[in-house]
C-alpha cells in the first residue's frame, strides 16, 4: 500500500497513485467502478499492522480525487501462495483484515480466491482468473448496476454450539446467494484450542438452513476455542453459494 500512497499525487507519473489519477483525468475524468487487487506484499509485520488504516485511507482519497464520493470499489482478498509456513501469520492477518474493513469502504464488495489454482508460486491460473472475472462481475451487477438484485457473497455472522457438550457447532453466514453449496464433504474449516487443532468428523450445510455449515466434533470442544476458515497460505477450500461467491477466509473467532 506503501507504492500507492495519496501522499505521492503530486509526483504525477513518477508515483504508482499519481500517474492513475492523472490516466483518468486524461480519457475525461469518469469511471463507474474501481478493481483493486493488492495486498500480497503488505504479508508482513511491518506493513500488515498498517494495512486497514491505509486501505481506508486510499478508498477514501481516490474518491476525492477523481470527485466521485460514492465511487464503488470492487476488491479481491488475496489467494493461495506456494510458501513457507512462516509468511503464514501475517497473510491470514492481511486476508482477515481485507473482510473486516469491507464494511467501511460502502459502496464496496471484496471477493475471494482462496479456492483458486495458481499458474506459478503467486499468480493465479486462467481457468481461475476467468472465474475471478465472473465473480467480480456478480459484485458489479449487485453494488452498480442492480443493486439488490445478488447479494455480495457469504459473510460469515458467528459461530454458536446448538447443544451443551459443545460438540455441534452451527456457522451462520448473511449475503448467501439461494444456498451454500456443496452440502455435504465440505472442506476449509479448522478449529484449534491454543495450537492444538481440534477434530471436526464432519462439515455439512444444515438439512434446513441454506445458510448455515454445521461442524460436528468428535469430542467437547473446550471453551476460549477458535475456528476459521481458509486458513495459512494454500488451503483446501471448496465453499461457495449459487452464484459462485465463495466464502471468504476468516477467523480466528472465538467459540
Amino acid at each position: 500500500m506503501d507504492q500507492w500512497s495519496p501522499e505521492k499525487l503530486d509526483r504525477g507519473g513518477r508515483s504508482l497513485y499519481g500517474s492513475m489519477v492523472r490516466r483518468v483525468k486524461a480519457v475525461g475524468g469518469k469511471v463507474t467502478g474501481m478493481i483493486w487487487y493488492q495486498g500480497e506484499s503488505d504479508a508482513n509485520a511491518d506493513a500488515q499492522a498498517l494495512y486497514k488504516d491505509r486501505m481506508r485511507k486510499f478508498v477514501a482519497a481516490v474518491r476525492r480525487d477523481l470527485d466521485a464520493p460514492k465511487l464503488p470499489i470492487l476488491y479481491v482478498q488475496i489467494g493461495p501462495f506456494y510458501t513457507g509456513p512462516e509468511v503464514a501469520v501475517h497473510w491470514d492477518a492481511i486476508k482477515n483484515d481485507q473482510l473486516e474493513v469491507e464494511k467501511d469502504l460502502a459502496p464496496a464488495g471484496m471477493v475471494a480466491t482462496i479456492d483458486a489454482g495458481l499458474a506459478d508460486q503467486i499468480h493465479l491460473d486462467t481457468a481461475s482468473e476467468r472465474r475471478l472475472g465472473r465473480r467480480l462481475a456478480n459484485l458489479a451487477v449487485a453494488i452498480v448496476y442492480k443493486p439488490g438484485s445478488l447479494e455480495l457473497g457469504p459473510r460469515p455472522v458467528n459461530a454458536r454450539f446448538a447443544d451443551r457438550d459443545r460438540t455441534t457447532l452451527h456457522v451462520t453466514f448473511s449475503g448467501v446467494n439461494e444456498a451454500l453449496s456443496p452440502k455435504r464433504d465440505i472442506r476449509g474449516f479448522v478449529a484449534k484450542k491454543d495450537d492444538e487443532d481440534l477434530i471436526i468428523e464432519s462439515q455439512e450445510v444444515h438439512p434446513e438452513k441454506s445458510n448455515v455449515v454445521v461442524l460436528k466434533f468428535r469430542e467437547s470442544v473446550p471453551h476460549l476455542s477458535t475456528i476459521s476458515y481458509g486458513l495459512h497460505v494454500n488451503p483446501v477450500v471448496n465453499v461457495t453459494d449459487k452464484k459462485d461467491m465463495p466464502v471468504p477466509a476468516f477467523g480466528p473467532i472465538t467459540i
